[in-house]
């Protein structure tokens, strides 16, 4: 006959007399799984470093595309649900470059443009870089001039109407300067408004007038000679950041950046001042003198006659 297989127990040998009872063998390890703590998965350097800076809506960043080159722009939206997917938080950007249209992206590919990178081995874009940051940084930072002075002979308004109405009024006679922005730390009239800038427009007074001056905003600052306050975005001329301040007359209306406000500066008109004229009593005193003399003259002449 072929020899027999030899069968294995699978029980656990007879323990000695009085030797300990051994512990059961794991279960296909799931006791030494279940026991042991969890592993932590790991991210590598760059997604790791990605996953540490988190943007919110508003914020300035750099934006790298699939050539490899940075361009600025702002975040318009942040998902946080793409991160239940293990993939991020994800954000909708807007370059200054295309104003009108967003992009989907994560945050691998923006940096903060606080950190303002100087070179593609940094992470921002390239000396050579002819975006709007890069003409904006080297531009000087913008000064008020030194005719700015509260104003004398006008007293100035500052109207913001909505639907064509006015919603609210702000006296700024006294102030040489009103700047108009998104940022309270830096802007007298706050606007909540995504396509303002920080400081977006400046009001300026001199003694007789006031001007209107675009404070290099990204979506610029329009004025409309023809007073027009429907809420119409962009509506008339776009002032040049570079020019002189623009004077303001009763009437101009102006919109910043897409922002449906409308915004208008009465009582711009200097007032003439009324030509003074004498009290009918004031009367030069050589001319009472001279009386006074003539009338002397003929009582002694009648005396003298007489």
């Amino acid at each position: 006959f072929p020899p027999q297989p030899t069968t294995v127990s699978s029980a656990a040998p007879a323990a000695a007399p009085g030797a300990p009872s051994p512990s059961p063998p794991p279960i296909d390890g799931m006791v030494r799984e279940a026991c042991s703590p969890p592993v932590a998965p790991t991210l590598p350097p760059a997604r790791a470093a990605a996953a540490a800076t988190s943007f919110a809506r508003g914020d300035p960043v750099w934006y790298r595309d699939s050539a490899g080159e940075w361009h600025d722009g702002v975040v318009t939206y942040v998902d946080h649900e793409a991160a239940l997917d293990g993939e991020g938080v994800g954000y909708a950007i807007r370059l200054s470059a295309q104003p009108d249209s967003e992009r989907s992206t994560v945050a691998e590919r923006l940096r903060p443009r606080r950190d303002a990178p100087k070179g593609r081995e940094h992470g921002g874009p390239s000396r050579g870089d002819s975006s709007r940051s890069a003409r904006q940084s080297a531009r000087p930072k913008w000064r008020p001039p030194e005719w700015a002075k509260p104003a004398v002979m006008h007293t100035p308004i500052l109207e913001m109407l909505v639907g064509g109405s006015v919603v609210k009024k702000m006296k700024i006679a006294k102030r040489p300067l009103t700047v108009i922005g998104r940022n309270g730390q830096v802007s007298d009239v706050v606007i909540e408004d995504g396509s303002l800038s920080r400081a977006h427009a400046v009001v300026i007074n001199s003694s007789s007038s006031t001007f209107l001056q675009d404070l290099d905003s990204a979506h610029g600052t329009w004025i409309d000679v023809e007073g027009r306050a429907n809420p119409v975005p962009q509506l008339g001329n776009r002032l040049s950041a570079d020019g002189p301040p623009t004077k303001l007359e009763d009437g101009y209306t102006f919109r910043l950046g897409s922002c449906s406000k409308v915004f208008r500066v009465s009582g711009v008109r200097a007032l003439a001042p009324d030509k003074w004229q004498p009290p009918p009593w004031a009367e030069p005193p050589q001319v009472k003198c001279l009386t006074l003399t003539l009338t002397l003259a003929s009582s002694l002449g009648r005396a003298a006659a007489s």
